[in-house]
C-alpha cells in the first residue's frame, strides 16, 4: 500500500514537470529571437539550477523551505522575462518552514497566480504573496494574489476536479498529491472574486519527517 502511494505520487508529480519545462522553454525561446541575449543565458542557467534541484533522487516529499528555494527560482524566471511587472512578498514562519509536503506542491499554485491572475492584468500594483504558519499539529500555506480573479464557476470546478480531468490549472494534481501525503487532515480550497484576486489556502498534518505518506483511498 505503501509502495503503491508512492508511485501514485510520482506518476502524477511528472504530470507537472512537462509543463513548467515547456513554458519556461518557451521562454527563452522568445528571449533569444528577440535578441536579448543576456537575459536569455540568465534564464538558462536559471532553468539548468532549477532542473538540477527538482531531479535530485530523494524522497517524494521536501521542507516547505526546500520548496520556496525552488519555487523562488521559478519566481526570478518570471520576474525576469516580464521585467519586474508584479511583487513577491514571502511571510513565512521558520517553524513552518521545516514542515515536509510533497515535491511541487508549492510552484504550480504559484504559476496558476501569475499566468491566470497577475501577468496579464492591467492593475498598476500587482502582488504575489506567500504565507505559511503552524497553528496546533497543522502547517497553513496560502498563495494569493491581488489580479484579475475568476467566476465562481471556475473556482467550484478547481476545488472539485479530480486528477486526470484538470482544467489547465494543474490544482487538481496538487491537491491528490497533498491527500496522498496527508490524508483526511490534508485540504486545498480556493477563494476567489473577480476583479479582487485568488488565495489558494493549504492545509497539512505537520511532519517534520522524511516517512513515507500513509496513503488513502
Amino acid at each position: 500500500r505503501l509502495a503503491i502511494s508512492e508511485y501514485q505520487m510520482q506518476a502524477l508529480q511528472a504530470q507537472i514537470n512537462p509543463h513548467f519545462l515547456y513554458n519556461t522553454l518557451d521562454v527563452i525561446k522568445w528571449m533569444i529571437a528577440d535578441g536579448d541575449m543576456e537575459n536569455g543565458m540568465w534564464m538558462v542557467n536559471a532553468l539548468s539550477k532549477y532542473l538540477r534541484m527538482s531531479i535530485n533522487k530523494g524522497p517524494g516529499t521536501v521542507t516547505l523551505n526546500e520548496e520556496l528555494t525552488l519555487t523562488q527560482n521559478y519566481l526570478g524566471i518570471m520576474q525576469r522575462r516580464f521585467k519586474n511587472a508584479f511583487q513577491v512578498e514571502i511571510e513565512v514562519e521558520p517553524e513552518a518552514a521545516e514542515c515536509r509536503l510533497p515535491r511541487f506542491s508549492l510552484q504550480p499554485l504559484v504559476e496558476n497566480a501569475l499566468i491566470h491572475g497577475l501577468i496579464y492584468c492591467d492593475k498598476p500594483d500587482r502582488r504575489l504573496t506567500l504565507r505559511a504558519w503552524l497553528e496546533r499539529d497543522r502547517v497553513f500555506i496560502e498563495v494569493e494574489d491581488n489580479g484579475k480573479g475568476m467566476p465562481e464557476e471556475t473556482r467550484t470546478l478547481l476545488e472539485t476536479r479530480e486528477a486526470g480531468r484538470d482544467t489547465g490549472y494543474g490544482v487538481a494534481n496538487v491537491r491528490k498529491r497533498l491527500m496522498l501525503f496527508g490524508g483526511a487532515e490534508a485540504g486545498l480550497k480556493v477563494a476567489s472574486r473577480e476583479g479582487a484576486g485568488t488565495c489558494v489556502s493549504v492545509v497539512l498534518p505537520a511532519r517534520f519527517d522524511d516517512a513515507e505518506p500513509e496513503g488513502g483511498d
